[in-house]
């Protein structure tokens, strides 16, 4: 008999827990069936068989030859047998598990003869970033990442042979003998065959009884807040800890740190201090810095620069001309990749006179771009750096001609690695600090004959952490921390390819090509690098396509701030033949001239040649704070970046507390003007601008209507005036400190920034900062919004006669946003008693609904008490419906907010409940039954806000109402305004009050602070009922620890847990299935069920029943069979990620998990199939962490605290708490 285990799966969306066989120690496995053979090379033969019940993914299979030699382990039922002999006939056969099993029968073939015109094949990669993951007296383990196609691995200590790995565990655990002395170094090869092995890894050396300290600390990136650090990993090390200034103040598993919430301006020494289980290292060397003066400058020089014919520059001219002590990193542009023997541009690789490149280069190895060139710019760069020691040289490979091979190169483990190893060599080699890889452009984008492909999205991720492992590795032997950054594309097409989210966790830092937003593919004059948005900008794309779109989209896809430079253009792009004033009007041609080539003007030149003719006005555009140039006698029109546009351009990185900038390219700025202005703005020796000029503080609003906004802030010290934005849109230029921004949105929330600019004359010289902004609200208005007319763009002023004023500035900015369109109609209100009833006409309703272009449509019904019925004809609901899934309805009340998204509604559903089509729907609000009152004050919990009911009704043809009660699992929210508030925001609970039961449960919650003191609370449910907040103050004193304490006892406010006792929480008790569900659904604020449970195991005697049963039937969870749940059971790591994952699915979680993201973790492979991406997914969204940086350990259990923390997390990440 086989013995009977059961396995913990998830199925689709909810728990589901099948029988998975699994043989004991005393029976024997049948053969495998049906043994094939599926593919044959002239060194591999893959055999394919049907599978075995009761083996799994864990347990294998095991191949033989039939001598009874070993020949591979396999998980599932398919094998390839590497490393024969060519045109030799091999026989197999194939065992469950073990060779104790019952065998197969013979299966023969026969390897094909060698292509004598094949090309040499890639060597087996060497095992990658071998590291020591624990030591303790008697022991050492050590874990790699496999090579691809190998068997298994040998092991050296010592370079002597001292075990083999053939579990595909990537693991060894080394016994230290009991008298151990002096250095021992561990290196591991990968193994086909005994005659096919690989080279060895990377070795780690270790001094038993000591660590070396820490090498190379650097600061790898810093902002006004934060900085980030790197150093060498230190061989031995599994933790370090980070001092600051002389105080531990934190430990990780890494050798980067990112030490934040730091004060701009003041200094700080950092030191760390390698550890394990036995020892301790001596700090390393001390790195003072000082947030917001160790910005990196970073600038490309390239390959041709020195050519005469091309841009004439050489390495020694930065140096003289602009200096090096402007600059942090010089990125040397380019290498490229050898593919099938030759480079991009058509090279052959293999040349006897070029280091690396004197044998076979294999396909994804890199080469030197440009041989000839390249042997005299790297030896200067040398020099430079040695002048320059704080210089970091980094070798760029690819840009927009040497791309063409990076998706075939990175759509294989076998390339990555060639890929990944020869950067190892080539930074070696020649002297280079760190890698910059400029793949222009994965997916789609780039030159006509780049290879490109769907999955080079999650293939670009792999090659950063193939590369971030290699690296690691050279730098733990080199004792050096090399550097590894990208350059982005500006636009959310690269953000999405490149799968920023996740790549970036291994990149240092990345450098966004924030220009190029024109050139010769347009017809019109165009912006080069516009800053913000310019509404009389023509382009469709134009909010988008700016620096701070760019900026924002990469932020918001998930790069952190600290890791974003911001690129800058010391180029513009020219057109001629252009009408008007050149800007956004149709011209001819892209400039047929230029200074190296045409249509583009290097800075240098325009400042000797052009700025100085004329012939040529300079005109500046306020709201896009750029530059350009016109000649009214050609038609030319100049769109490029000066020292004032980098001012502000400097501002924005410290508004959005970016690293710095990076520009492209060096040879365009040799009068060093531009590379100046930058350093003095964005220091980088951590010298504080003493000179800089401060932001605006204390912007608040004096005054507002309902399209109106005076806002004011302090003057600041040197400014002459102020640029005011709403929204990231210039509004108007003041020399006064306060200022009317008009034509917004009634009823809207509008952000407000300011930025204190200091002119002399019409010379700006110095640029700020943006303020903090502050958000308020527009007075609502109960009519029709209109739709006026925006004013016609004002004519751009040269810089002789600038307009100073208040309101509209010089160049196309307005002074006010574009006019808000249509979305709120008109309400017709009549009283009866103390109800308000809300009716529309319906031909204005629907006229207004269709030339509405914003979400929601209000209805306003205005200052009424809170018992309010709005009867709305269902052809509007209809018209609602018909702008799109995302339509949501809104009815607003002197203090209340019903926001229901028309997709809740489901009209097919409602119709079959009232036996027609509906005719109208009823929205009520009302005060609750008297009866109901007197139940919820006998409670006892003190109530922030009145209870107050909503209701949603239909009726049909039969003119009889009925409650619509299931809402398509949408949530529906109900804000109310608070005014000014005292209480604690973590110790009150929005619920819902079920006067069946008499019992309140909690509904996610959302405050919102605005500036003017008030406070509005949200409260989000997929349903009908009583709401209301009440107070709720709960501690428990085992809770104490720093990551618990907040959010479990936020959790205890809300009613989602509650304690063992009334003082003890039960933190470290191990979580059950039946607590953790519990637990989620009151997070989602479902309703407790008291239907009939499904499962035999769940009953009325049953603890958390009727929330077991409340899962089951919103589909998050399934049984442990068809009858069973096990509710007491523990619930493990990889199991409580699928329960939420099913429940932020059932909250409108669309997002995915991409395996990818667990590649960091040695020990993914222990993810059950079932569970990967719910766990990834976690990952992903921080809601789940590893239990180290390296170790997920998914099948372990879970005490309460963390469930409790996972749990807001989860609320957090769907925007259902604070």
């Amino acid at each position: 008999m086989l013995a009977v285990i059961l396995s913990f799966a998830i199925v689709t969306s909810g728990f589901s827990f099948p029988l998975a066989p699994t043989a004991s120690a005393a029976d024997t496995l049948p053969a495998p069936q049906n043994v094939q053979v599926t593919g044959v090379t002239h060194k591999s033969i893959t055999l394919a068989w049907e599978p075995v019940d009761g083996v799994d993914q864990d347990s294998g299979y095991q191949v033989w030859y039939s001598n009874g030699g070993w020949a591979a382990w396999v998980g599932s039922p398919t094998a390839t047998i590497s490393g024969l002999n060519p045109n030799t006939s091999y026989s197999f056969y194939v065992t469950a598990i073990s060779a104790a099993n019952d065998r197969s029968a013979l299966v023969t073939a026969k390897t094909d003869e060698v292509d004598p015109n094949a090309k040499p094949e890639p060597p087996l990669s060497p095992p990658h970033n071998l590291v020591i993951s624990d030591i303790t007296e008697s022991e050492v383990k050590l874990n790699w990442t496999g090579s691809p196609g190998a068997a298994g691995y040998d092991m050296y200590v010592n370079n002597r042979w001292t075990g083999g790995i053939w579990n595909g565990s990537n693991t060894f655990t080394y016994p230290v003998p009991k008298s151990v002395t002096g250095s021992v170094y561990f290196e591991v090869a990968g193994q086909i065959t005994p005659t096919n092995v690989s080279v060895r890894s990377n070795r780690v050396t270790i001094k038993w009884g000591e660590l070396s300290k820490p090498e190379d600390l650097k600061i790898v990136s810093a902002t006004r807040s934060s900085v980030s650090l790197g150093w060498a990993p230190t061989p031995g090390a599994t933790e370090y800890d980070i001092y600051k200034d002389a105080t531990v103040i934190d430990s990780t598993y890494s050798n980067r740190y990112v030490a934040t919430a730091l004060t701009e301006g003041d200094s700080y020494d950092f030191k760390i201090v390698a550890k394990n289980k036995l020892w301790q290292s001596p700090a390393s060397d001390v790195i003072t810095a000082v947030p917001g003066s160790n910005y990196n400058m970073v600038t490309y020089y390239t390959s041709w620069a020195r050519n005469p014919n091309e841009r004439n520059y050489s390495v020694a001219d930065i140096a003289n001309d602009i200096g090096a002590d402007k600059l942090t990193h010089i990125n040397y542009a380019f290498a490229d990749l050898c593919w099938k023997e030759k480079d991009s541009r058509g090279g052959v690789c293999e040349n006897p006179d070029i280091p690396l490149q004197n044998r076979y280069v294999f396909d994804g190895e890199m080469v030197l771009g440009n041989p000839i060139e390249d042997e005299i710019n790297i030896r200067d760069l040398q020099v430079l750096k040695a002048a320059n020691p704080h210089l970091n040289l980094m070798i760029s490979v690819g840009g927009w001609s040497g791309s063409k091979n990076f998706s075939n190169m990175a759509n294989a483990e076998v390339n990555r690695r060639l890929f990944a190893n020869s950067a190892v060599e080539f930074l070696r080699e020649y002297g280079f600090d760190g890698l910059d890889i400029d793949w222009e452009y994965p997916v789609a984008g780039g030159d006509i004959d780049n290879s490109r492909r769907p999955e080079d999205k999650q293939n670009y991720t792999l090659l950063m952490q193939t590369v971030r492992e290699a690296l690691d590795a050279a730098g733990s032997e080199d004792g050096k921390y090399y550097l590894l950054t990208i350059d982005s594309y500006q636009g959310q097409s690269f953000v999405d390819n490149a799968d920023l989210a996740n790549s970036s966790k291994y990149l240092d830092f990345i450098n966004m090509m924030t220009y190029d937003y024109s050139g010769n593919w347009n017809t019109s004059g165009y912006h080069n690098a516009p800053l913000f948005y310019d509404p009389a900008s023509p382009s469709a794309s134009a909010r988008s396509n700016n620096v701070y779109g760019g900026a924002t989209g990469h932020l918001n896809g998930g790069v952190p701030n600290y890791k974003l430079v911001l690129g800058v253009p010391f180029y513009g792009n020219g057109w001629t033949g252009c009408e008007a004033n050149g800007e956004y009007a149709p011209c001819q041609s892209f400039a047929p001239f230029g200074t190296w080539e045409n249509g583009k003007f290097d800075f240098y030149d325009l400042e000797n040649n052009y700025l100085t003719n004329p012939d040529y006005v300079r005109y500046w555009n306020e709201s896009a704070k750029v530059p350009y140039l016109y000649n009214p006698k050609t038609g030319d029109f100049i769109s490029f970046d000066d020292t004032e546009s980098m001012m502000y351009k400097a501002s924005l990185v410290k508004t959005l507390d970016l690293a710095g900038v990076m520009s492209w390219d060096i040879t365009g700025d040799r009068n060093g003007t531009l590379s100046t202005q930058l350093v003095n703005d964005l220091p980088i020796h951590g010298v504080v601008n003493t000179n800089a000029l401060a932001a605006p503080q204390n912007v608040v609003s004096i005054s507002k209507t309902d399209t109106t906004i005076n806002v004011g802030w302090d003057a600041v010290i040197g400014a002459t005036g102020y640029d005011v934005f709403a929204n990231k849109v210039w509004q108007g230029y003041t020399t006064e400190t306060r200022f009317d921004v008009t034509n917004l949105t009634p009823n809207s929330e509008n952000s407000f920034e300011i930025i204190a600019v200091e002119k002399d004359g019409t010379r700006i010289e110095r640029v700020s900062a943006m303020s903090n902004p502050l958000k308020e609200m527009t007075n609502l208005d109960g009519g029709t919004i209109p739709n006026p007319k925006p004013d016609p763009k004002p004519d751009p002023k040269p810089d002789p006669k600038p307009d100073l004023g208040t309101g509209t500035g010089t160049g196309s900015g307005t002074g006010t946003p574009t006019p808000a369109p249509v979305n709120s109609i008109k309400v017709e209100i009549t009283k009866s008693g103390n109800k308000t009833t809300a009716k529309l006409d319906t031909a204005q309703a629907i006229e207004a609904i269709k030339q509405s272009t914003t979400n929601p449509i209000q209805l306003i019904v205005g200052d009424v008490d809170n018992n309010v019925e709005v009867v709305i004809a269902a052809s509007i609901i209809k018209a609602i419906a018909e702008k799109g899934t995302s339509a949501t309805l809104s009815i607003v009340l002197n203090k209340i907010e019903y926001l229901v998204p028309i997709a809740a509604l489901n009209l097919e559903a409602i119709k079959n409940n009232l036996g027609s089509d509906a005719v109208e729907f009823r929205f009520t609000i009302q005060v609750p039954a008297q009866t109901v009152l007197d139940q919820i004050k006998n409670k006892g919990f003190k109530t922030v806000i009145d209870p107050t009911e909503f209701k949603i009704e239909a009726k049909g043809t039969d003119n009889i109402w009925k409650e619509i009660t299931e809402f398509n699992a949408i949530y529906i929210s109900r804000i109310f305004k608070l005014g000014k508030v005292d209480f604690n925001q973590s110790k009150v609970a929005g619920v819902v009050f079920d006067p069946v039961t008499g019992q309140y449960h909690p509904v996610p919650t959302i405050f919102t602070n605005h500036t003017d003191g008030t406070v509005s609370v949200t409260l989000k449910r997929t349903g009908n009922s009583i709401y209301t907040v009440i107070e709720s103050s709960r501690s428990f004193n085992d809770v104490t620890t720093a990551w618990a304490k907040a959010d479990v006892e936020a959790a205890a406010n809300k009613l989602i847990v509650s304690g063992v006792s009334a003082n003890l929480f039960g933190a470290e008790d191990k979580i059950t299935r039946g607590e953790f569900v519990s637990i989620i659904v009151k997070a989602l604020g479902v309703m407790p069920s008291l239907a009939n449970s499904p499962f035999n195991d769940v009953n009325s005697q049953t603890k958390f029943a009727p929330d077991i049963i409340a899962a089951t039937e919103i589909g998050i969870i399934k049984g442990k069979t068809a009858t069973t749940f096990d509710p007491n059971a523990f619930i493990t790591r990889q199991d409580m990620a699928v329960v939420i994952a099913n429940a932020m699915q059932y909250a409108g979680n669309t997002k995915q998990g991409s395996n990818v993201v667990l590649n960091s973790f040695f020990d993914r492979d222990s993810v059950a199939a079932y569970a990967q991406s719910a766990v990834a997914m976690m990952i992903d969204a921080k809601i789940l962490t590893g239990v180290s940086v390296t170790k997920l350990d998914p099948k372990s259990n879970t005490t309460k605290a963390q469930a409790t923390v996972v749990a807001m997390r989860m609320l957090r990440a769907l925007a259902f708490s604070n």
